[in-house]
């Protein structure tokens, strides 16, 4: 490890509490284990997944102020669930403090909560780490099935966090992110 991946691990480190931190080192474990999978960039794929949460533990108000400062416009739903700007704040954040202009690795870490339309793999492999990194000690069979559908295919994967994720929504009462079925739809697996 160089000094400066060192001094850049002891930041992100001290921006987050220890099971963020743990949760951060699995997502980035899990990206660049489907990066070589895939023959995406390892080290962007790897990077990405360090950075991703850097925001993530900031109060709704910390996240919005950022946001205004910038005069970055902010919808209503995410006045109401600004937990959904952390990766939107983390991406500046990469790209003001470690002058990353590297416009995929920045969209994966600022999509990595809600997905986008017409992601790019990069986006993909995050978008799933992200949710193999909270499931890997909590739920083993779903880490499993996802890890599985994921290395067949990221697409795959990618739906079948969709299809788990409204299934929550709906189970537990919890609002659907706006865009999340625009986004759901433009990432289904091709059909042949």
């Amino acid at each position: 490890m160089t000094q400066t991946e060192k001094l850049t691990l002891d930041y992100i480190k001290s921006q987050m509490s220890e099971s963020r931190f743990k949760h951060v080192l699995s997502v980035a474990e899990n990206a660049k284990k489907l990066a070589q999978i895939h023959n995406i960039n390892q080290y962007d794929a790897e990077t990405a997944g360090l950075l991703h949460d850097l925001a993530r533990e900031w109060s709704g108000e910390q996240l919005i102020d950022f946001l205004k400062q910038r005069s970055i416009k902010i919808s209503t739903q995410q006045m109401e669930l600004p937990i959904l700007l952390h990766g939107h704040v983390a991406s500046i954040i990469v790209h003001e403090k470690f002058g990353i202009n590297n416009n995929d690795l920045l969209n994966s870490v600022k999509n990595h909560t809600s997905g986008a339309t017409y992601m790019s793999e990069l986006e993909k492999i995050i978008f799933i780490s992200d949710t193999l990194g909270s499931m890997q000690s909590k739920d083993p069979a779903r880490y499993n099935e996802i890890m599985d559908a994921a290395t067949k295919s990221l697409s795959k994967g990618v739906e079948l966090i969709y299809e788990l994720t409204y299934q929550h929504f709906i189970d537990n009462n919890i609002t659907i992110a706006e865009n999340f079925f625009d986004n759901w739809n433009a990432n289904k697996p091709k059909q042949i």
